[in-house]
């Protein structure tokens, strides 16, 4: 948006510029704080009016808007990431394809929601079938028992693999951060942890410090990691989520167990693992035995 002047008149004019549509409208003043203040007021009209114009009626269909609210996020420069996650929910609503478990569910309604908000903060609906969120259960997650914790760390040998797993079971790393560990990442008795939500670091336990002083564990990606543990018949999520399982049934607090999962806020703990069941034990070391 521009503010220009009428060297003629000295009145000031509007200037703004939609997909490429160059609009102009007088605000009627020779002040230009007035001019500013109007100009506001005038911006969402010709906003507004812009977009009325491209979707009539009759065209309102998903579709369109989606396609016109992409063009926008597009326009302000959103992350690419961001984008795509757009367009692939787009795509499964188009496809009438919205299934998925519980937390995809929510993903597709956030996401939806936002896309009619948007139109109806351009003036192309009425309303956002997607406000209203459904009420959250506890989520269902999956882990190894301690029988099958105790058969799997007893079962490995001096692999590669074999020692990633145990660095997993016992620092509840995601598989992407442990595939770009880095040997400078590791100091004397601690791992710094580079996630999704920040930077983070985890003691690291005495049973397995030694692993870390062998070079090739650092020769990981996450894409190789992924395939070595599928023939493991592993998975590395169910091995996070065992390993946050031991803590709070061992009764570490939640808190604790939120920073060492490297989640950003402790709540996302609690609607994962409040329900389990803990135990007092007081030594943090104690923590994670077997």
């Amino acid at each position: 948006m521009g503010i220009v002047k009428d060297k003629r008149t000295g009145l000031y004019s509007i200037k703004k510029t939609i997909d490429g549509k160059v609009y102009w409208k007088s605000l009627k003043t020779k002040n230009f704080k007035e001019a500013k203040v109007r100009a506001k007021t005038i911006e969402k009209i010709i906003i507004r009016n812009h977009y009325q114009n491209i979707l009539k009626p009759s065209k309102k269909s998903f579709k369109e808007i989606a396609k016109a609210f992409i063009e926008d996020k597009k326009r302000r420069q959103r992350s690419p990431l961001t984008i795509k996650t757009y367009e692939r929910v787009i795509k499964c609503k188009l496809n009438n394809n919205l299934n998925g478990n519980e937390q995809t569910q929510r993903l597709y309604r956030r996401h939806l929601s936002v896309i009619y908000n948007w139109a109806i903060k351009k003036g192309l609906l009425d309303s956002n079938p997607y406000n209203d969120s459904p009420k959250q259960t506890i989520p269902k997650i999956s882990y190894y028992t301690q029988k099958e914790v105790e058969k799997i760390l007893d079962g490995l040998g001096n692999r590669k693999i074999d020692k990633m797993i145990k660095v997993l079971f016992y620092t509840g790393l995601r598989r992407g951060e442990a595939g770009h560990l880095k040997e400078e990442d590791v100091l004397d008795d601690l791992i710094i942890v580079y996630g999704k939500t920040g930077r983070r670091t985890i003691p690291i336990p005495k049973e397995i410090k030694p692993i870390f002083d062998d070079l090739e564990i650092y020769t990981f990606n996450p894409e190789s990691l992924g395939l070595a543990l599928q023939k493991r018949g592993l998975s590395a999520t169910k091995i996070r989520h065992t390993f946050a399982t031991r803590l709070v049934r061992n009764g570490m607090d939640l808190y604790r167990i939120a920073k060492l999962m490297g989640h950003a806020s402790v709540k996302t703990t609690e609607k994962f693992y409040a329900h389990l069941k803990p135990i007092d034990i007081k030594n943090h070391s104690d923590f994670l035995k077997l």
